[in-house]
């Protein structure tokens, strides 16, 4: 897998790579939130769909140098900026 030069391409873009495919609950509702969260601090954003974008699904995948599709994932101005993952509280 070769990385590709995503600055560029992404330059002065907000770029949310998310799921419309809402099988797996969890990653779906992270997905909505994300947005949300982007949506009330009024930042404009472009969602590249992983469920519906063989493309989106290999750009994430040489993006984030792994086979597995996780999102949410967020980039601006090409940087990768993180997920909302979970996290796990001790002794909860």
């Amino acid at each position: 897998m070769r990385k590709k030069s995503y600055k560029e391409k992404d330059a002065g873009k907000v770029v949310l790579y998310t799921t419309t495919m809402g099988i797996v609950r969890s990653t779906y509702q992270r997905c909505l939130l994300v947005k949300k969260i982007l949506r009330n601090l009024l930042v404009k954003y472009e969602e590249r769909d992983v469920f519906m974008s063989m493309e989106y699904q290999d750009e994430i995948r040489d993006r984030m140098r792994s086979d597995q599709i996780l999102v949410p994932q967020l980039f601006i101005d090409g940087q990768y900026v993180g997920t909302n993952k979970p996290v796990r509280q001790h002794g909860v």
